[in-house]
């Protein structure tokens, strides 16, 4: 897609995100449940911001679908004391 698109990583992210994500879902385990996650035409509008100037992130949309079923999220301790009132 990408030579395609000689070399235009956001046309060949919106094209790939049309073609292969929007209007379906994934299942995800969400807080042990299992939960269907749905790309939508918002979803892009989320995916979008940035892209233009930023052909890694327009490379990781294939990924998304990955991430999302077998990623984890998890709340690593700060290296070092906060100097502000944020806990």
């Amino acid at each position: 897609m990408l030579e395609a698109n000689k070399g235009d990583h956001y046309l060949t992210a919106k094209e790939f995100f049309k073609k292969t994500l929007q209007g379906k879902a994934v299942v995800a385990s969400i807080n042990g449940e299992k939960s269907a996650v749905f790309f939508t035409g918002g979803t892009w509008r989320e995916i979008k911001g940035g892209l233009k100037s930023d052909p890694i992130k327009g490379e990781l949309i294939a990924h998304i679908p990955d991430i999302i079923t077998t990623g984890k999220c998890t709340i690593e301790p700060l290296y070092h004391d906060r100097n502000d009132s944020t806990k």
